[in-house]
């Protein structure tokens, strides 16, 4: 599909995107992948998925308790990513 086909109701910054595309000021496909690899790689993104990985374990246990599953559940601090 061509963006110049697609309805403003679906893509509302759709002539925004068209103008920038022909300026030249868009990124390239692979710019963008190699950015986003950068960035999974990373140590930061490591660090707060982590983080992140952590906070949802303590949620689950916290479930679990409140349902009854898990009378006895302790929560551990994950080291591996």
């Amino acid at each position: 599909m061509k963006i110049c086909s697609v309805k403003k109701e679906n893509f509302p910054y759709v002539y925004q995107f068209i103008q920038l595309a022909e300026d030249g000021r868009l990124q390239t496909p692979d710019g963008t992948a190699e950015l986003l690899i950068d960035l999974l790689l990373s140590e930061e993104f490591r660090r707060i998925l982590s983080l992140f990985l952590d906070q949802l374990r303590s949620i689950q246990g916290l479930v679990m308790i409140k349902l009854g599953f898990a009378p006895n559940f302790k929560m551990q601090r994950s080291t591996s990513l």
